[in-house]
């Protein structure tokens, strides 16, 4: 294994739909001992109180978008940048900056503790039209009939607001045409870990076409 020891880390990309199971396989990744970094989680701490990226916010949309603490208040955020793509391009070309230093930073701290791989896991990945940036894209996969059950049962949603929500995304079905491997997520959750067992060392061993 000589000379592999100053090999950059891999970085693979993990996406899925609502209610796909994405959280669930980030989960087993962790469990496995492969480091998560979690694009949501992020953009929340970017906008922590004191932060750069919060006093940046407030210098653009005004002390509105905060809370009676002090803190960012994301419905109101929303409220301002929802329908106003201006604004909403606006708030992301001042957070993902601060987002992609510190994903950097974390990519260095994982590879000096000596992992060889790393997921970064994306809600949004082809929608934001990231995937460049990866080794490789890893969908988390169900049929759409499965995905609408899931979120009425999951989340107490009308069928309005499941239809509003599955089309604000690209379907699960184009995006496995746009995905590298692909982890079905129809059965239970013994299929699904049986996949991933499988996945893992197809993920050490790869390599960039």
């Amino acid at each position: 294994m000589s000379g592999h020891k100053s090999q950059t880390i891999r970085w693979f990309g993990l996406t899925g739909g609502i209610a796909s199971g994405k959280s669930t396989v980030a989960q087993m990744f962790v469990e496995a001992g492969v480091p998560v970094v979690d694009a949501d989680l992020l953009a929340r701490q970017v906008v922590l109180p004191g932060s750069l990226g919060l006093s940046q916010v407030v210098q653009a949309f005004g002390t509105k978008v905060l809370s009676q603490s002090g803190e960012l208040d994301r419905k109101k955020l929303g409220q301002v940048v929802f329908g106003n793509p201006q604004a909403l391009l606006q708030l992301e070309s001042l957070l993902h900056p601060l987002i992609q230093l510190r994903v950097l930073e974390m990519r260095s701290q994982f590879q000096q503790q000596g992992h060889s791989l790393a997921i970064y896991d994306v809600p949004l990945l082809f929608e934001k039209k990231s995937q460049a940036q990866f080794e490789a894209v890893i969908l988390v996969w169900c049929d759409l009939e499965t995905q609408r059950i899931r979120m009425k049962s999951r989340d107490a949603l009308s069928d309005l607001e499941i239809e509003n929500r599955l089309r604000s995304q690209i379907s699960l079905d184009e995006k496995r045409k746009l995905s590298d491997f692909v982890l079905e997520n129809n059965a239970d959750l013994d299929s699904l870990r049986e996949q991933f067992r499988n996945l893992l060392p197809k993920l050490q061993s790869f390599e960039k076409a």
